[in-house]
C-alpha cells in the first residue's frame, strides 16, 4: 500500500467536502469499504474514492441509502456511467430554463401590450412561469390538488420572499432531508428528541409557506404524499432528494409528538 496514494478518514471528507460522519454512515451502510493500514485505520485509496463518488452520485440522483445499497450489491455501478446520467439531468435542467426564459420574456411582452391581460391570462402567466421551475410530476399533482387561480396566489407568495431568502430556504430544506437520512440510516427512534428536533424544524420551514394556515399545512401534506407514490426515491426533485422513506418516517415522528401529547 503507498501512503501517497490513499488519504486519511479525515483528509477525505475535507478534500470531498463531505463529513467524517457521513463516511461512517455510509461504511455502516455497507455502502463504502475503505482499507486499513497495518494498525488499522480506516483509509481511502483510488478504488474507494471511486466507490464513494458512485454513492454520492446516486444521492445526487434521489435515491435513498436503502436504495443505493441494493444497487450496488448487484455490482459496482461504472463512476462514468453514472456521470454520464448526471450529465444528462443538468441538460434537461438547461433546456427547461431555456423554455423558462422564453415564457418569460413572451409574459413582458404580452404584459407591455396596448391592451391589459385578464385575470385568467395573468393566471396562466404565472402558471405556465411556475411550471418552468416545478417537477412534471409534481405540477401534475398541483393540478389535481390546485386551481389555477390558488396556484397563482402560491406563486405570488413565493414572490414575495427575496430570491437570497428563498436560496436560504432552499438550502435549509436539503440540509434537513439529508439529515433525516443519516438518522434513519443510524436506527434512530421516531419518538426520540433527536427525532422532536428534527421534526421541529421541518414544521418551522413548512410555516414559511403555509403561513400557519392548518388548511394550507394539510393540503401540502396530501400534495406530497400523492407525488411521493409516484416518484418514491424524488429523483425529479434535484438537490432536496426528499424521498418517500423520509417522508413516512417523518410521519411517524410527528404520530409520535401527537401520541405523547
Amino acid at each position: 500500500m503507498k501512503a501517497d496514494r490513499y488519504l486519511s478518514a479525515s483528509e477525505c471528507a475535507r478534500r470531498t467536502g463531505l463529513t467524517v460522519r457521513a463516511l461512517r454512515v455510509y461504511e455502516r451502510e455497507g455502502l463504502i469499504r475503505p482499507a486499513r493500514t497495518a494498525k488499522g485505520w480506516r483509509v481511502y485509496g483510488p478504488a474507494e474514492l471511486e466507490r464513494l463518488g458512485a454513492v454520492v452520485a446516486l444521492r445526487a440522483m434521489g435515491f435513498g441509502l436503502s436504495r443505493i445499497a441494493a444497487l450496488l450489491s448487484a455490482g459496482d455501478p461504472a463512476l462514468p456511467r453514472l456521470l454520464e446520467m448526471q450529465a444528462a439531468l443538468w441538460r434537461d435542467r438547461l433546456a427547461a430554463a431555456q423554455r423558462g426564459l422564453t415564457l418569460t420574456l413572451t409574459a413582458l411582452r404580452r404584459l407591455d401590450g396596448p391592451e391589459q391581460p385578464s385575470l385568467e391570462t395573468l393566471c396562466d402567466l404565472v402558471r405556465t412561469m411556475t411550471t418552468q421551475h416545478t417537477p412534471k410530476a409534481l405540477q401534475d399533482v398541483m393540478d389535481e390538488l390546485y386551481s389555477p387561480e390558488e396556484q397563482a396566489e402560491w406563486a405570488a407568495r413565493k414572490g414575495g420572499i427575496t430570491e437570497e431568502e428563498q436560496q436560504q430556504v432552499g438550502a435549509a430544506w436539503t440540509r434537513l432531508v439529508a439529515e433525516v437520512k443519516d438518522f434513519m440510516a443510524a436506527g434512530g427512534d421516531p419518538a426520540s428528541p433527536g427525532a422532536q428536533a428534527l421534526l421541529a424544524r421541518w414544521r418551522a420551514l413548512t410555516e414559511r409557506f403555509t403561513q400557519g394556515d392548518p388548511a394550507e399545512a394539510a393540503k401540502a401534506a396530501a400534495l406530497w404524499t400523492r407525488y411521493l407514490e409516484r416518484d418514491p426515491e424524488g429523483r425529479d426533485l434535484g438537490e432536496l432528494a426528499l424521498s418517500r422513506d423520509v417522508w413516512t418516517f417523518m410521519t411517524r415522528v410527528a404520530e409520535a409528538t401527537r401520541a405523547a401529547g
